[in-house]
């Protein structure tokens, strides 16, 4: 980012008194922004499969990016915990065994499994206008040993995308 300043000399101006100056920006200051996928609010689990679930990541970047994934909450730890919604609490002795593991379908996006450590899905180039698509891919796999839960719990966790230019 460049920035042109010109002043011309106050000369026999009051004190204080601007007598000309002008910023101008030789080029538009670097961004980034991204839009997470939607949230998903019901997704029934089937025990015994991977369970599957897509969204789309928005990227709008101005120069080389990289997008990340991590699980922010260390009582989840990148897996899908005991939720009571009526009082808004964790437990954190029932757990899903597997972590989630997600990916950027899209070309040159990997696969995680999701944890507290931020992990990268997906870096691209400067985007066109309008930005980019990518596809994510939530799976959880869940076992027959994976508990299930009573009417008003579910199992829940926050993924947080984080999106950075790359200098």
């Amino acid at each position: 980012m460049a920035l042109l300043l010109a002043a011309s000399p106050s000369g026999g101006q009051a004190p204080g008194q601007l007598c000309g100056s002008a910023t101008v920006w030789d080029e538009v200051p670097d961004f980034i922004s991204i839009t997470a996928p939607a949230d998903i609010e019901v997704w029934t689990l089937a025990p015994g499969i991977v369970n599957l679930r897509s969204g789309t990541l928005k990227v709008d970047a101005s120069g080389p990016w990289a997008a990340t994934v991590r699980d922010e909450d260390p009582r989840t730890s990148g897996r899908l915990t005991k939720y009571d919604g009526g009082t808004g609490t964790y437990d954190i002795g029932v757990k899903l065994h597997s972590p989630l593991v997600i990916s950027a379908s899209s070309d040159g996006g990997n696969e995680v499994v999701l944890s507290p450590v931020g992990q990268e899905i997906i870096s691209g180039v400067a985007t066109a206008e309008g930005g980019r698509d990518v596809r994510i891919d939530f799976k959880q796999p869940v076992g027959w040993n994976d508990l299930g839960l009573e009417n008003g719990s579910s199992y829940r966790l926050v993924v947080t995308f984080t999106g950075s230019l790359i200098v």
